[in-house]
């Protein structure tokens, strides 16, 4: 079965898995130290110049920024400003990232440079790839959205009993089209990096989200595989190893075993890439629409 070639050749095959989980590994280390500079200020502006922060003095906790109104403007006034441009700035970074990851992917080289060489050369199209998924979402998951309010009001008009199963649905539907649409974006990177740019960023869209709709089974096992082996992995090393190890004192340990939880993250998210190249190559050539 091709699902499982592609997975254990992203696993295990291959070459430039080792710079791409590299690069993973120390933007993990990027983007959370900036994530921390609007908390940080975010903190600085309520404790500093709001007197009622004396109030965290007497026991009060964080939930003061909920309940308490100066306290909570102060809060995210100052963080939110931060947050945004943040934001912006992680989403073109993990895009130029990926397009580094799929390219290392699709043309079988190794070594930073190629990855340097990949990610300018395909990040502007995976970023317009991103961008017209970004719309997609928005549609559907608003008339979904709007859907199951309305036929939840509906619904506990008429029936009360029945508006739990018919709420569940609704949203067992919005959870299938978005997963749906998050395949098609690392199978449109996919495609991109295999076509070599030879179709329209609106032809790779479509051509991708095809693709992941006619083969629905197999796309959801390879994403839903590296989901669950990602998840589980990286919950076993920080939940239940590392604070063992913390609690006896050996607190090094616990913060190697939490690096190791990352670095495994990154290899994973580097072979899953690796394994959407390998399955997308299988069905689409450079000279077709596949």
């Amino acid at each position: 079965m091709q699902t499982i070639r592609s997975i254990l050749f992203g696993l295990f095959g291959g070459v430039g898995k080792t710079v791409s989980t590299f690069a993973l590994y120390v933007s993990i280390f990027i983007v959370s130290t900036l994530s921390l500079i609007p908390l940080e200020k975010g903190f600085h502006s309520a404790f500093d110049r709001v007197p009622a922060a004396r109030d965290f003095l007497h026991g009060g906790g964080l939930d003061l920024l909920l309940t308490n109104h100066a306290l909570g403007r102060a809060f995210w006034a100052s963080s939110l400003g931060l947050f945004i441009p943040l934001l912006i700035l992680f989403i073109l970074f993990g895009l130029w990232l990926e397009a580094g990851i799929y390219g290392l992917a699709a043309d079988e080289e190794r070594g930073f440079g190629a990855f340097a060489r990949a990610a300018k050369e395909y990040s502007w199209g995976f970023l317009r790839l991103f961008l017209l998924n970004l719309v997609l979402w928005g549609i559907l998951g608003g008339l979904i959205g709007a859907g199951i309010v309305m036929g939840g009001k509906a619904v506990f008009t008429d029936r009360p009993s029945i508006l739990g199963p018919i709420v569940w649905t609704q949203a067992l539907l919005l959870l299938v089209t978005l997963n749906l649409i998050r395949n098609s974006i690392g199978f449109a990177q996919a495609r991109w990096v295999v076509k070599q740019k030879r179709e329209s960023t609106w032809r790779c869209f479509i051509g991708a989200f095809v693709f992941t709709l006619k083969r629905f089974i197999p796309v959801n096992l390879m994403t839903w595989f590296f989901n669950v082996v990602r998840g589980v992995g990286v919950l076993l090393i920080i939940v239940r190893f590392a604070p063992g190890y913390e609690a006896s004192g050996s607190w090094l340990l616990t913060a190697l075993l939490v690096q190791v939880a990352f670095l495994y993250a990154s290899y994973l998210r580097a072979s899953e890439a690796r394994a959407q190249v390998t399955y997308t190559k299988a069905f689409v050539s450079a000279d077709r629409f596949g």
